[in-house]
């Protein structure tokens, strides 16, 4: 599209059979943008003239490349980097017309998007990091991760506004945002996990060994926290065999109620596992089981684990 506007120039013949009409037009161009890797893209517009009516006979078109830019406005969005001319012959309707393309090579200026698109992103998610040094008992983790997340999505929201619409490709900055928004979720996740297991209660029993062998053996090595020797004799992948069977209070093998002189007793967990300890030392010093035992001895022994 174009607006000619100083159509009454005069015409201009010379000696030698050129004519020139410098008259100046208005050129609107359109050109299809590339924005996979926006705000950080280059852009290429091909600005093609040609003759409709005549041929390449008739008219023979050639750029100029001289002083393009004299007359050029710095723009704050766009850079132009480099205008390339091209002349070759176009054949349409099998008629050959002469054609000149400028190939116009722009990038968009970043700092303004990495002022407000890129820093604000990058600096919440490493405010997403401090989830995880908080102390659990402070209450704070689940609040602190659901401000950031909120505050992120308000950041998208606005990032919308500046980001081309297009479904062709999608644009770099937009899967930065996607990206830290998945990994401040997976942080609340983890986040819940870990405070689920401290504020376990002792009366569900231990927390399963899979789990103390993945974070005394694998994560503490990632993070580089040293784990005591003890702890980590215990946490180990090992084979059942070599580890032992499991408590008989958490398996449910071993009855919860002991008979005493009063009649049946509930035993509590704590009371449980003291019995089962003293049963394994029992059959370690050759004496039987505690409900196998009937004999005075035992029977003292018994009585010591229903009065505790």
């Amino acid at each position: 599209m174009g607006r000619a506007i100083g159509l009454n120039e005069p015409v201009v013949v010379s000696s030698d059979g050129r004519v020139r009409w410098l008259t100046p037009t208005i050129l609107d161009g359109f050109c299809k943008q590339f924005v996979r890797y926006f705000p950080f893209d280059e852009q290429y517009c091909p600005l093609k003239f040609y003759s409709w009516n005549y041929d390449v006979k008739k008219l023979m078109l050639s750029g100029n490349d001289r002083n393009m830019l004299s007359n050029y406005t710095e723009s704050g969005t766009w850079a132009i980097m480099d205008i390339i001319k091209k002349e070759h012959t176009t054949k349409k309707d099998n008629i050959a017309k002469a054609t000149v393309t400028f190939v116009v090579r722009i990038q968009r200026k970043v700092f303004y998007y990495f002022v407000y698109l890129i820093a604000p992103c990058v600096l919440t998610a490493i405010l997403a990091t401090l989830i995880f040094y908080l102390p659990a008992a402070s209450g704070e983790r689940m609040v602190v991760g659901c401000t950031i997340l909120l505050a992120l999505s308000v950041f998208f929201l606005l990032a919308t506004n500046y980001i081309p619409e297009t479904s062709e490709h999608v644009p770099l900055v937009g899967r930065y945002y996607s990206m830290v928004i998945v990994e401040i979720c997976i942080a609340l996740v983890c986040t819940a996990w870990v405070l689920r297991y401290h504020y376990r209660n002792p009366a569900m029993g231990k927390i399963p060994r899979w789990i103390r062998v993945y974070i005394f053996g694998y994560i503490s090595k990632l993070v580089r926290i040293k784990v005591p020797e003890e702890m980590l004799a215990k946490n180990t992948p090992v084979d059942e065999e070599v580890q032992g069977p499991r408590s008989k209070c958490l398996t449910g093998s071993l009855p919860k109620k002991c008979g005493g002189l009063l009649g049946p007793i509930s035993l509590t967990m704590h009371q449980c596992l003291l019995i089962e300890r003293i049963e394994d030392i029992s059959k370690k010093s050759g004496r039987k089981s505690y409900h196998k035992a009937n004999d005075s001895e035992n029977f003292g022994e018994r009585q010591l684990w229903i009065d505790f």
